[in-house]
C-alpha cells in the first residue's frame, strides 16, 4: 500500500514538474526513493493501518548500512575519505561524519558518492 502510495506520488511529481524542468532528475529521485522504500520494506512489516512511514523503522539502521558499505567500498579502492569526498563533490568533513552515522544524507549526495565509488546507489542500501 505504502510503496503503490509513492509510486503515484512520483508519477505525480515526473507529470507536473518532470516535462518542464528536470525530468532526469526528478525520476532519478524517485526511483530512489522506491529503492529505498523496498529495502525497508525488506526488512519490517508495515501494517495498512499504520499513518507515518518513518515509524516502522529505525533510520540509524539506514544510516549504519549506509555508512558501513561506503567505508568499505572506499577501503577497497585505496581511497582515503579526503579524495572520495573530493571525487563526489562534498566537504570532507561531511564524508566523515557520514561514515560515521552524524549526518543526514540527501537523495543527492547518495547519488554523488555512488558515482564516486563506481557502484549503484542500491549498493549502498544492502
Amino acid at each position: 500500500m505504502i510503496l503503490h502510495i509513492v509510486y503515484y506520488q512520483c508519477i505525480e511529481r515526473l507529470l507536473i514538474y518532470g516535462i518542464i524542468y528536470s525530468s532526469a532528475l526528478i525520476a532519478t529521485q524517485c526511483i530512489l526513493y522506491y529503492v529505498i522504500i523496498l529495502y525497508v520494506n525488506s526488512f519490517c512489516s508495515i501494517s495498512k493501518h499504520t499513518d507515518s512511514f518513518y515509524s516502522a523503522f529505525s533510520t540509524m539502521d539506514i544510516k549504519k548500512t549506509i555508512a558501513k558499505n561506503i567505508k568499505q567500498l572506499r577501503k577497497e579502492q585505496w581511497l582515503w575519505q579526503e579524495k572520495l569526498a573530493s571525487m563526489a563533490g562534498i566537504h570532507r568533513t561531511h564524508m566523515s561524519l557520514i561514515e560515521r552515522w552524524q549526518s543526514n544524507m540527501t537523495i543527492d549526495v547518495l547519488v554523488k558518492v555512488s558515482g564516486a565509488l563506481w557502484v549503484l546507489p542500491s549498493v549502498l542500501l544492502q
